[in-house]
């Protein structure tokens, strides 16, 4: 879309655009509301139940006040409006105490624009308005104990049979996916030699004899993250999302909002909600250089802010942006580790047990998404040109 055609749709082009300052303005009053009964408080000491309930009220309440899917069509029951105006949500509501994350992620961030974009109308009215309305939880099923970084070499297998596909494999570190209905499911449909050529995505029914999900108990104490097991589980045909053995195009379509500048505003309203709670301690950071510690701390959040920024507004006129991904994706996973180090080698005997859950929590930030390694490879070879080794 160019920017003559944003502006004729109403979308904000920049964050200075006048409609992008109202926007804020009308989140902001419905989310100091909308926020309230979502306090911090006591979060440091919350189950993993907890966390969910506390995600899916939140989802739902998004929902209910037409915040749910800012930047969906309005044929599809979202607000039509741009990648500006969910930046500017998502900063927004985590400023103001909101969850940090969406129970319904998955489904809303990542299988809704996989639909729009690769599902057929069929698929949509089927599956577009549970994962809107929050009734039907969805989990991503890529990464596998030998194919993370390299996903084209996954091994979970996907054959055709009929109207069917029998799914035989393993998928691991999937939030939430003891909760889910539904899994977003790559698997191998095609000959290995087939690369890049042999994948397809499939909408996979959880809730069947057949799949088996465990949970991952964590360094940090929690388990929201799990294994999941397929032994002959069955996926209809007509939930084949795309071509068939054409499903790596489909992934990297929907990866690149993974890994892009969408998630950023969460992870650097987390960081400063940390960084603030440094600042208002008086019995943290004792015997070091407070003033410089701090400085650079909020330089460097305030600066991935605007590279950020930056990415959304030429997301938002249709220029290249991608390459904003792997740099965004270092820079704000490797703030964010730095900062729960500082803090838990400095923090006082109150705040010590938030400071370690968060250390704990933040050491899969270069893993998850992409890892820094890969990240690397995409900006020496796509930004700086320079030559595979």
């Amino acid at each position: 879309m160019t920017v003559d055609e944003a502006q004729a749709v109403g979308k904000a082009t920049s964050f200075g655009d006048p409609r992008a300052v109202r926007f804020r303005e009308e989140s902001r009053r419905w989310l100091t509301d909308a926020t309230s009964g979502f306090s911090r408080a006591d979060r440091m000491h919350e189950t993993d139940a907890d966390i969910l309930a506390r995600r899916l009220a939140w989802d739902r309440r998004l929902f209910d006040g037409g915040y749910g899917a800012i930047s969906w069509p309005t044929e599809f029951g979202g607000r039509g409006l741009g990648p500006i105006e969910e930046y500017i949500f998502a900063e927004e509501a985590t400023g103001l105490g909101a969850p940090d994350d969406l129970a319904g992620r998955v489904g809303r961030l990542l299988v809704g624009p996989g639909l729009m974009e690769f599902g057929t109308e069929a698929q949509q009215a089927r599956f577009m308005p549970g994962i809107l309305g929050v009734r039907e939880l969805w989990c991503q099923g890529f990464s596998e104990p030998d194919a993370g970084s390299d996903l084209a070499s996954l091994r979970t297998a996907g054959v055709r049979d009929g109207d069917t596909f029998v799914v035989n494999g393993q998928k691991i570190w999937s939030s939430f996916c003891g909760e889910a209905d539904w899994c977003l499911l790559l698997v191998r449909s095609g000959p290995q030699e087939n690369r890049y050529h042999n994948l397809s995505m499939l909408l996979m029914p959880l809730r069947q004899e057949g799949v088996e999900v465990r949970r991952i108990r964590q360094i940090s104490g929690s388990s929201e993250f799990g294994e999941i097991f397929f032994s002959n589980a069955i996926c209809p045909a007509e939930y084949l999302l795309g071509r068939q053995d054409e499903g790596w195009a489909v992934a990297m379509g929907i990866l690149s909002v993974e890994r892009g500048a969408g998630f950023t505003p969460m992870r650097l309203s987390m960081s400063r909600r940390y960084l603030a709670m440094l600042e208002n301690c008086p019995d943290c950071l004792a015997g070091v250089n407070r003033v410089e510690i701090l400085g650079e701390l909020r330089a460097r959040i305030e600066v991935n802010r605007l590279q950020a920024m930056r990415a959304v507004e030429a997301m938002a006129a249709d220029r290249d942006w991608v390459r904003s991904h792997s740099v965004l994706k270092i820079a704000v996973s490797e703030l964010q580790q730095d900062l729960s180090r500082i803090g838990l080698e400095n923090a006082c005997d109150e705040h010590l047990p938030a400071w370690r859950r968060e250390y704990f929590s933040i050491r899969s930030a270069t893993i998850a998404g992409g890892t820094s390694e890969i990240n690397r490879n995409v900006i020496a070879e796509r930004l700086l040109g320079l030559p595979r080794g």
